[in-house]
């Protein structure tokens, strides 16, 4: 599969923590908190990261035991409550609102795939 740029630049999601497993699946991860004036912003970026994901592999995120293409986990916590998963396509991530009285929103973001992990290690690293 052909690597293409990545559209932006990503301000708070910093993909890292690379590893392989025996089976050849890579998985990347990203962590970032804000306040709750920006959570607009990384909710934006992070939707945008699952849009980009399911147009290069021309679907949606998946279990790789289910047999996808790639597969995400986005959990969100808000202050010190536990962390919520969301589903692992944008417009779940778009609708997800936090409480108005939240301080800190949390965002884990874990990214994984077995048939193109060059283009995840590529385009999700340099963002």
């Amino acid at each position: 599969t052909a690597l293409h740029p990545m559209p932006f630049s990503c301000h708070y999601l910093l993909f890292d923590a690379q590893s392989e497993d025996e089976e050849g699946v890579l998985s990347l991860e990203a962590v970032a908190s804000v306040r709750l004036h920006d959570w607009p912003s990384l909710q934006a970026e992070a939707a945008a990261v699952l849009d980009l994901l399911s147009a290069h592999f021309q679907t949606p995120a998946l279990p790789l035991d289910e047999g996808g293409a790639w597969d995400a986990c986005v959990q969100v916590q808000v202050d010190e409550a536990a962390s919520e998963a969301l589903a692992a396509h944008a417009d779940a991530l778009r609708q997800w609102s936090p409480p108005p009285s939240a301080h800190w929103i949390a965002l884990t973001f874990t990214v994984a795939c077995g048939t193109d992990g060059a283009y995840l290690a590529a385009i999700l690293t340099k963002v």
